[in-house]
């Protein structure tokens, strides 16, 4: 069955990931790839204590939609860490809120 496929969630370390660079606004952020995983991404990735959720967006890898810097931005404007899964051409966004609850947890 599909759902017995999906991950809910998966610990990786920072070691386990590469860096984005957007050049012109001066931001990174960490990226995972995922590539080569047969297994759709896990909902939720597990980094250093932290929960990071995917937020349902994604991004282009190249072309206009690559710009991740901007949302980087954003989420930490807002006290929030971002980092990216990189699957199929896309960049899926995850985001970690500490100030957002763990109601789901098994």
């Amino acid at each position: 069955m599909v759902a017995e496929l999906i991950r809910q969630q998966v610990d990786v370390s920072f070691d386990d990931m590469g860096v984005l660079v957007d050049e012109n606004l001066g931001v990174e952020a960490f990226i995972l790839d995922w590539n080569l995983d047969p297994a759709p991404p896990p909902f939720y990735l597990n980094v250093a204590d932290r929960r990071f959720a995917y937020s349902g967006e994604t991004l282009l890898v190249k072309g206009h939609g690559a710009k991740f810097g901007r949302i980087v931005q954003d989420h930490e404007t807002a006290g929030r860490l971002a980092l990216f899964v990189e699957r199929a051409g896309r960049l899926l966004i995850y985001v970690h809120d500490p100030a957002a609850t763990e109601d789901d947890e098994e």
